[in-house]
């Protein structure tokens, strides 16, 4: 009998290119993972960074305490950041994509704090309540709602597919490179790239597209270190459409929780 296909891990990044925190059960919302990409650093203009231009982010460590997140990197102290219904910032403008979104600014300790880190002029802002903003994913004819996330509320990648992709590696990569919030295991290398809908923990979910990949996942995830790899190699064996493809993004209908060993239904789902 074949083995089912089951949730391995599961990841949110409450600060848009920052470490993330792995769950043992993740809760949705209407926006996709609770907390998740809710925070996110701009710069003095008030347009959006990642790890594209910032490798550092990535030695931003988070932790989830009473609704607010703490910062941490090495040779730094610690920092807490309020979510924006907490914070004394008034509502500003910002841009994430070309999309002007209306968010809160945390404060002048989280800015100065990650200033330092980066090494420029930057600020923490929080997305209290995301708005319909114009991304490329619908759900029954609608815009999809999203916090800071790039285009769509998840990311799932594949254990398998990331075994193959080691394989053709000179020196093995972990899977955090691509900064899932749904890692699965079963039904073979690239199954994903063939599904339409599933169902985990009774939340529907459809494939929006394969995702394109980009410099993030040459980062390392740890140090903030960049190389060359895995985008060089997928861009060998997997450019789909134009673009290096390796996960798939999500978008879902319902409430609820997925927790991890969860089983995953393909074909269900409704949208």
């Amino acid at each position: 009998m074949t083995e089912p296909i089951r949730v391995t891990s599961l990841c949110i990044y409450p600060l848009k290119s920052a470490r993330g925190i792995e769950l043992q059960r993740l809760e949705v919302d209407a926006f996709g993972s609770r907390f998740d990409r809710r925070w996110m650093v701009v710069d003095r203009e008030g347009h959006f960074l990642t790890q594209r231009q910032c490798p550092a982010l990535a030695r931003v460590a988070i932790r989830l305490q009473d609704g607010w997140i703490g910062l941490s990197a090495s040779g730094m102290s610690e920092v807490f950041v309020p979510p924006g219904s907490e914070a004394a910032g008034e509502r500003d403008r910002v841009e994430v994509w070309g999309s002007d979104v209306e968010a809160v600014d945390v404060g002048a300790e989280g800015a100065a704090w990650i200033s330092e880190l980066l090494g420029l002029n930057a600020r923490i802002v929080h997305l209290p309540e995301p708005e319909a903003r114009p991304v490329e994913a619908r759900r029954n004819g609608e815009p999809v709602r999203v916090a800071f996330a790039d285009r769509y509320p998840f990311l799932l990648v594949s254990e398998e597919s990331m075994d193959d992709l080691n394989a053709r590696l000179d020196r093995p990569l972990p899977i955090d490179r691509f900064r899932a919030n749904l890692v699965v295991r079963g039904g073979g290398p690239f199954a994903e790239d063939r599904w339409e809908r599933l169902k985990i923990g009774g939340i529907g979910f459809r494939v929006a597209r394969l995702c394109a990949r980009c410099v993030v996942t040459t980062v390392d995830q740890r140090t903030g270190q960049t190389g060359r790899e895995p985008l060089r190699t997928l861009s060998r064996y997997r450019i789909i459409d134009g673009k290096p493809r390796f996960g798939v993004n999500l978008v879902h209908s319902g409430t609820g929780v997925v927790e991890c060993g969860a089983v995953v239904e393909l074909g269900q789902g409704t949208f």
